[in-house]
């Protein structure tokens, strides 16, 4: 959070500056001098063309020299702006605008509701658990209170089918590492898994596991720079097993990633496929994992006009929202993509969150616009 306000507080200092200081009949400040940055002579040779990369010695971030050119760089800008004389008016207003609670969505786990609450200004926000929509709310994890600068961020990926547990990720100063841990949902113990290496990834139950993708362990001093190549399981394409017969093998749905898709559902044996193959402003279909070819596949929702951003089911029936007019439009559907009504938001806005379980008979979502700030609705 303070670093939000941090990079407002920079931001609008160097948009008002100018004017202010005319206003204010100040002098106007020379430009700061800039310390030198050095060029390396590295040159890769891409098949017969040479490319030039002469910063190529600042990718190792964690070497002197790059720490001394961050040190000075960091000396230049805070020098400028602490020499701002409405600065601290500006942090003030920002603060004063931004304090204010944030709600997520609520969503359902068996007979308990989660949600995320901010206060205002707190680094993060902290998930809330309560028994019933009359229930009272307590706090389930406050990640605010496991590190003194407030950089941990949890989140909830997946509850197990009895919702017993759930799997969260962890991370740590903004980085896109997680490590994956499990809570007994009830009594807020924590299990002693720990799994490192994550990212990009969910936490799908079956059983007495999940599935998730991980990648393997960096080499020492390269964690920040590895690539990420290889993610483990099988998420580098879209797969599904028939966990009804014993030993069978992953068999692939869609190859690459030259489209956008994903597996919203399955209906029976077959899944509801939301993609952009062949729709450059998204459709859902339906594919039967037995004929995957595209000449077998279904349309559910056929590619319209406007773009179609997302699709969910929730309680057996398909949420669909699109964009149209820079504004959001949802539509209710049945699985065999029957139109059933046109969702009514409160105005011109954007609405967001309409996603759930299959037994969930209430749906929550999130609505906001530039004269709104995001409050949460139910259908």
């Amino acid at each position: 959070m303070q670093k939000k306000i941090l990079a407002l507080i920079i931001l609008l200092s160097f948009v008002f500056l100018p004017a202010c200081q005319q206003q204010a009949e100040k002098e106007i400040q020379p430009a700061p001098t800039y310390p030198v940055t050095q060029k390396g002579d590295q040159v890769d040779n891409y098949f017969g063309t040479k490319v030039a990369d002469p910063y190529r010695w600042m990718e190792d971030d964690t070497a002197d020299e790059v720490k001394k050119w961050v040190e000075e760089q960091n000396k230049v800008t805070f020098t400028y702006l602490e020499e701002i004389p409405f600065r601290e008016e500006i942090r003030q207003r920002v603060t004063e605008v931004y304090n204010y609670p944030r709600y997520s969505s609520p969503f359902r786990a068996g007979e308990y509701y989660f949600f995320y609450k901010n206060d205002g200004l707190q680094n993060q926000s902290v998930i809330y658990i309560q028994k019933g929509l009359d229930g009272e709310p307590e706090v389930f994890i406050d990640p605010n209170e496991l590190s003194p600068d407030g950089t941990i961020r949890i989140r909830l990926l997946g509850f197990s089918r009895d919702n017993r547990y759930v799997t969260f990720s962890r991370s740590e100063a903004g980085s896109d590492w997680r490590e994956l841990r499990v809570m007994e949902v009830e009594s807020k113990k924590e299990l002693s898994d720990r799994l490192r290496w994550v990212k990009f990834s969910g936490a799908s139950w079956h059983g007495n596991g999940f599935y998730y993708g991980g990648y393997d362990k960096p080499e020492k001093g390269q964690e920040l720079t590895a690539r990420n190549k290889f993610q483990k399981v099988f998420y580098h394409e879209l797969y599904y097993k028939d966990l009804s017969v014993k030993n069978m093998k992953f068999l692939p749905l869609i190859k690459g990633f030259e489209f956008d898709s994903y597996v919203i559902d399955n209906i029976g044996d077959k899944f509801l496929v939301f993609t952009n193959i062949d729709a450059p402003n998204n459709r859902v279909i339906l594919m039967d994992p037995k004929k995957p070819d595209k000449g077998n596949w279904h349309a559910i929702i056929p590619e319209k006009p406007e773009v179609l951003r997302s699709a969910n089911t929730v309680g057996g029936q398909l949420y669909c929202s699109y964009l149209k007019d820079v504004t959001t439009r949802v539509y209710q559907h049945d699985l065999t993509g029957k139109l059933m009504k046109e969702i009514e938001l409160p105005g011109l806005g954007n609405a967001y969150g309409f996603s759930g379980k299959r037994d969930n008979k209430i749906l929550f979502y999130t609505f906001t616009s530039f004269t709104s700030p995001p409050h949460n609705l139910q259908i």
